[in-house]
């Protein structure tokens, strides 16, 4: 009985309690707007969540240990951090996505090749 006890004691003193991970996603070309909906996750844990309509999140129950998380979001660039989640604690992240720079080659753009392979060739027919 005693053994009995000694390792149920034992195993419950070596057990952490979970934090939890939270945070705001902005949209750094808005002025600070909540980005809504974007993707947010930790890699390691195969947790994923989504801000809501005012850019936050939240991952409750998270095992104590360092991490990487990802925000994501179409036509933005990913932002990764490394994230340390310790025991009855919160985390918080706060971070501003910035929109993707697309470059286009003008000379290629308007080239009369590629105008004439781009577009459709349209035919009329004579009545």
């Amino acid at each position: 009985m005693i053994l009995i006890f000694v390792v149920a004691f034992s195993s419950m003193a070596l057990a952490q309690d979970p934090g939890t991970v939270s945070g705001h996603i902005l949209d750094e070309e808005s002025l600070g707007e909540p980005l809504l909906y974007a993707n947010v996750e930790i890699k390691a844990l195969g947790l994923t969540t989504q801000t809501n309509l005012h850019g936050n999140f939240q991952f409750a129950d998270v095992a104590p240990g360092t991490y990487e998380m990802v925000v994501s979001y179409l036509g933005y660039e990913a932002y990764s951090t490394n994230i340390e989640v310790h025991e009855n604690s919160i985390t918080e992240i706060n971070a501003a996505l910035k929109a993707k720079t697309i470059t286009l080659d003008l000379e290629t753009l308007l080239s009369e090749n590629s105008a004439e392979e781009a577009m459709p060739q349209i035919t009329k027919e004579k009545k």
